[in-house]
């Protein structure tokens, strides 16, 4: 077993792996005209064309001023699928 305490002065972090089939994928995902889009509402995004990995479909929303408030300083990508999946 192993412990730590408070003040000993060792480095806290973290680490995650999330480990599935051997399906693997990319897609470039460009800005162009960056400045115009933080016109953009922070609430709305802007949605990529559609990607298939793993037999889905989904796709990459570009939200240039977050997805909320106080997210303004900052841009959101997030990731949806766009199947339905049977559960």
């Amino acid at each position: 077993t192993s412990s730590h305490v408070i003040g000993d002065d060792l480095p806290s972090g973290s680490a995650s792996s999330i480990i599935s089939g051997v399906v693997s994928s990319y897609h470039l995902l460009k800005i162009v005209g960056y400045s115009g889009t933080k016109e953009i509402p922070n609430d709305e995004g802007i949605e990529s064309c559609p990607l298939r990995v793993g037999g889905c479909t989904w796709n990459v929303r570009y939200y240039p001023n977050g997805l909320r408030s106080e997210y303004n300083d900052y841009i959101g990508l997030c990731l949806f699928l766009n199947d339905t999946v049977a559960g």
